[in-house]
């Protein structure tokens, strides 16, 4: 979308009819218009050329605001009075039976603007003046002009001297007539093609007489004309809702764009947001704010019962409002035995409501004391307000917020977290242990080797321990038997 590059004002006047306005942007902005404030708050458009330049006497006025501009500067031209007089000349006129007729003042506003280069869907520049050329510039495609901007311009050639470089825009019609010089470039156009006409007895671009006061006086017999059409996209947001007791300020419709609305005068806010900001999805944040009378919103505040009356003594209220307060008084011969004897208007505000998927603190019920939300872990903020002021209504501002479950792909997150916890996890069951435990089988492993070889020499040894002096004593035996025999 186009984007504001400049944005000046300037007071411009028959007498103070030329200025040079600087923009020190160093390129030639894609779009500039210049707008003049009336004194009964009218705008009026600046104009592209010059189809009157004087006027055959004083009682005939000439009047507007002439602007050009390059990659430095824009230029004003404003006409003067009628010579000798102290009529004819100014920024704007309207005589002849039109009913705003004729000032001589005003103050200008300058604004121009980029557009993306990619908008631009036509681009053509050519030559007129001493050479012939076509009168009918063809389009590739229809321009539904719905969403297309054609801009028509034509510009000084850079070496003709005071204005040369500087770019004007055509007109779609012109005033011009045998009695004054005159110059510009006229167009009109459809959804297929742009017609062009220019001077065929006088110069392409004239600047001179009475615009100006003669500064910059420029007379060129040819200029470039350039053709652009830019395709105008809709915009992201829709236009902001209104509210009847309010007036509001759009930045944009775009994303990050802000609405910022003012009650008007008489009218207080009492609810909804005062400034909401596009934020995508084709909707603006936050709720359309609430503007009631100040009459209206005062007696909201009178919310405060009649204070009760007590026994054998007299009272006195200020009023019903907060701050207000009522004074008892004992009557003679009674004291004052409990209780208070001035009491004072401190509205209180209910207890809040609960959210769902939400927790809050409380730092009291009385005017002034607040309520802050906190969305639960895996939620969100989703709509209304998470602090909230109790107000001296006794009501708490704001909108209770909702907390909405937080995006999908945390969900998922854990979800893949636990998937890849079983995949590395080893189960019991699945072991070589397990497995063995349940059949006998040869197992090749050398540690298995080097226990059971370890294990039958220490069953061996403790075998020959247990048996070995138990064969000596036998072998004796035997032996000795043996000798007695004999």
């Amino acid at each position: 979308m186009p984007h504001i590059v400049l944005n000046k004002s300037v007071y411009m006047s028959e007498t103070i009819n030329y200025k040079d306005i600087t923009h020190e942007l160093g390129y030639y902005p894609d779009f500039v218009t210049v707008q003049t404030l009336l004194s009964d708050g009218y705008m009026s458009d600046g104009v592209g050329a010059v189809f009157m330049a004087s006027t055959p006497n004083k009682d005939n006025s000439l009047s507007g605001v002439l602007y050009g501009y390059d990659e430095s500067k824009i230029r004003l031209w404003v006409p003067t009075d009628y010579v000798g007089t102290t009529k004819g000349g100014g920024v704007f006129l309207a005589n002849d039976g039109y009913k705003l007729g004729n000032f001589k003042s005003g103050d200008v506003k300058i604004l121009a603007w980029n557009i993306q280069c990619s908008q631009q869907v036509f681009y053509k520049a050519f030559k007129v003046g001493d050479t012939d050329h076509d009168d009918k510039i063809n389009f590739p495609y229809l321009y539904d002009w719905t969403n297309f901007l054609v801009s028509v311009q034509y510009k000084v050639p850079d070496e003709s001297s005071p204005n040369g470089g500087m770019v004007f825009n055509a007109a779609g019609t012109t005033q011009a007539n045998g009695l004054s010089e005159y110059g510009g470039v006229i167009y009109a156009y459809t959804e297929k093609e742009v017609l062009l006409w220019r001077p065929t007895n006088g110069p392409v671009v004239y600047i001179g007489d009475r615009w100006g006061n003669g500064n910059s006086n420029q007379v060129a017999n040819t200029a470039h004309v350039i053709i652009r059409v830019y395709h105008l996209r809709e915009a992201e947001c829709p236009y902001p809702e209104t509210n009847e007791n309010a007036t509001f300020n759009v930045t944009g419709v775009m994303y990050g764009d802000q609405t910022v609305y003012t009650c008007i005068s008489g009218h207080s806010i009492v609810g909804g947001d005062i400034s909401r900001i596009y934020e995508g999805d084709r909707k603006w944040s936050g709720i359309v704010p609430s503007c009631i009378g100040k009459s209206v919103y005062s007696l909201q505040l009178s919310t405060c019962p009649y204070p009760e009356t007590v026994g054998n003594a007299t009272f006195n209220v200020s009023g019903l409002r907060y701050g207000d307060s009522t004074v008892y008084t004992c009557n003679s011969g009674y004291s004052h035995g409990g209780g208070d004897l001035t009491r004072v208007y401190d509205s209180e505000c209910l207890y809040p409501e609960t959210v769902g998927n939400a927790t809050f603190n409380v730092t009291g019920l009385r005017y002034g004391d607040s309520i802050v939300y906190t969305c639960k872990s895996g939620y969100s903020h989703g709509s209304g307000d998470l602090t909230r002021i109790c107000c001296r209504n006794g009501q708490w501002s704001g909108i209770v917020p909702t907390c909405k479950e937080s995006k999908q792909q945390t969900k998922g997150s854990y979800e893949d977290i636990e998937e890849v916890l079983n995949n590395i996890r080893v189960q019991r069951k699945d072991t070589s242990a397990y497995r063995r435990s349940l059949i006998s089988v040869k197992d090749e492993r050398l540690s298995s080797k080097v226990i059971g070889i370890t294990g039958v020499i220490i069953f061996t040894i403790l075998i020959g321990i247990i048996v070995v002096p138990d064969l000596i004593t036998l072998f004796k035996h035997l032996c000795c038997s043996r000798s007695t025999n004999k």
